[in-house]
């Protein structure tokens, strides 16, 4: 679980990519176990986990994810499909909370509905990755975010996303 970059009280939390600066973590154990008792984290017996208290950056080891304690709070679970855990290996503190609710949606649609498992280049047909707010200045965290490509809406399924995110890193 990864830090947050340090902002005023009350404003946004954006870090800007040049300084590569971020907050020191504050996962602990405890923490872990605190989510685990509130039934947003599964037990270390079914997903293993480490506290990172000692992490300056979010890093993994070999056969680790980062995740970060707000997806968690704000009900991001794992395990997650072979599709998901592929693209948040490369991903996950990019994306925005739109892009989770896309990915989410593509991902239940096939393995719910559809009995199989999802396909990337059917994804990469509807989908692409924009950089936010912009290609110049990306955020740390939340950075990226899939949008629908143009034209592709009538091919996919229907459903609508919150207009505005602002604050989405404080849920």
């Amino acid at each position: 679980m990864g830090g947050k970059k340090d902002a005023p009280k009350g404003k946004a939390q954006e870090s800007s990519p040049s300084t590569g600066e971020w907050k020191k973590s504050k996962c602990t154990d405890s923490t872990l176990l605190q989510l685990v008792e509130e039934s947003l984290l599964e037990p270390r017996k079914v997903f293993q986990q480490r506290e990172s208290i000692s992490d300056v950056a979010p890093f993994e080891n070999i056969d680790e994810l980062v995740l970060f304690q707000q997806f968690i709070e704000c009900s991001l679970t794992l395990p997650a499909s072979y599709f998901l855990r592929g693209l948040f290996s490369f991903y996950v503190h990019h994306l925005n909370p739109n892009s989770i609710l896309h990915l989410s949606i593509f991902v239940h649609f096939y393995e719910a509905f559809l009995g199989m498992q999802p396909h990337w280049n059917l994804f990469c047909y509807l989908f692409h990755l924009k950089p936010q707010p912009n290609s110049i200045n990306p955020n740390r965290i939340g950075g990226y975010g899939f949008q629908l490509n143009q034209g592709r809406g009538s091919k996919y399924l229907e459903y609508s996303t919150p207009n505005s995110l602002f604050g989405w890193k404080n849920c």
